[in-house]
């Protein structure tokens, strides 16, 4: 049986209709979102005898899909100065999550013998609706840094990723919750500006659920059975 080409391309672009109806139904459905934090953030500074110590400590955030907060310390004797700061910062979409733990001191020191001390502690609930593709990247140097990631198998949280893994990580994740714990620490002295980063990545990548997957094949189906119908050209 012949088949025009013309007829060959409408088959194909009818076939890529279903392709595309189906990638748009299984992207829509994925949802990745934070459903709850907590962090603490230290910034303590020192030169000579004077001293700021400033933290603070937030047991639940709620639901929030974009966060940041710092804290900042100063401190100064005669000439020399510090300034030192902590903050903790996320932003969540259904596919990306970003995470930023960052630890900034700016020191002056003229004799006075300056130093400071940085802490930035996070625990983040993230949710997957559907089965997802997840990929870690991060950026941060052990020990004074680190970063984990658990799930939550009915009964209690069970580490799934640890501190050596989360740099370049992908697997297979299904539908639950999740939890990233993470923390950054700095204590420096002298005089110096600078940060000391810690970047977290991840990206979920959708994977069909079933009935995706049988419209998709319903879709082939039909296709096919128009083509055999098709009189000869």
């Amino acid at each position: 049986m012949k088949v025009s080409r013309g007829r060959v391309n409408m088959m194909l672009r009818q076939y890529s209709i279903v392709v595309a109806l189906a990638v748009s139904a299984a992207a829509s459905a994925q949802t990745m979102t934070v459903w709850d934090a907590a962090y603490n953030l230290e910034a303590y500074a020192f030169s000579g005898a004077s001293q700021d110590l400033q933290s603070w400590t937030n047991n639940s955030t709620g639901a929030q899909q974009n966060f940041f907060h710092q804290i900042d310390a100063f401190a100064s004797q005669g000439s020399s100065t510090v300034h030192s700061f902590a903050s903790v910062g996320w932003n969540c979409t259904p596919t990306t999550l970003d995470v930023q733990l960052v630890a900034c001191w700016d020191s002056v020191d003229n004799g006075a013998g300056n130093s400071a001390h940085l802490l930035s502690q996070l625990w983040l609930g993230i949710n997957l609706d559907i089965p997802n593709i997840v990929t870690t990247s991060a950026l941060f140097d052990l020990p004074n840094s680190w970063a984990e990631i658990d799930f939550w198998n009915g009964i209690n949280w069970v580490l799934l990723v640890d501190r050596n893994q989360i740099h370049s990580y992908s697997a297979l994740w299904g539908p639950g919750d999740y939890r990233l714990r993470a923390e950054r620490h700095y204590d420096p002295m002298g005089s110096s500006t600078g940060c000391a980063p810690w970047d977290f990545h991840m990206t979920a990548q959708a994977i069909p659920e079933p009935a995706t997957m049988l419209a998709l094949g319903a879709g082939l189906a039909a296709v096919v059975r128009r083509r055999r119908k098709t009189p000869n050209a």
